[in-house]
C-alpha cells in the first residue's frame, strides 16, 4: 500500500500539508509543536521504517527517492528545517534509513540538469 501511495506522490503531499498546518516554529526541536504535527511525522516515518523490515528493492528505491525529492532536494520550508530533520535524527526507537539514502544519492537519481 505504501508503495502505490509513495508513487503517487504521497511524500509531497505531506510536506504541503505539513507546511499548511504547522505553527511557527522558533528553534529546531524534534519534539511536534502540535498533535497534528505528530501524526503528520509518524506518517512520514512508517514508509521509511519498512525499508529495514522488508528486503524489497523497489520499495525501498522508490520511497528513499520520493522521500529524498521531497523533502531534501529543494530549499527546507520551516518546518522541515526546524522539527522534521531534527525528529527523524532523534529518534532512537525509529531508525532512520541511512544506508538506503546513501545508496540511493550513490545511485546518482537526483543530478541537476
Amino acid at each position: 500500500t505504501f508503495l502505490y501511495l509513495v508513487k503517487r506522490g504521497y511524500f509531497k503531499d505531506l510536506r504541503l500539508l505539513l507546511c499548511q498546518k504547522t505553527p511557527p516554529l522558533y528553534g529546531p526541536s524534534p519534539n511536534p509543536p502540535t498533535q497534528l504535527s505528530a501524526a503528520l511525522l509518524d506518517l512520514i516515518q512508517r514508509p521509511l521504517q519498512l525499508i529495514s523490515q522488508i528486503n524489497v528493492p523497489e520499495y525501498s528505491d522508490t520511497v528513499v527517492t520520493e522521500f529524498t525529492a521531497a523533502f531534501l532536494c529543494n530549499p527546507y520550508p520551516e518546518p522541515v528545517e526546524m522539527f522534521v530533520l531534527p525528529a527523524l535524527i532523534n529518534d532512537p526507537n525509529k531508525r532512520f534509513p541511512f544506508l538506503s539514502l546513501l545508496h540511493s544519492l550513490y545511485m546518482d537519481k537526483f543530478t541537476s540538469g
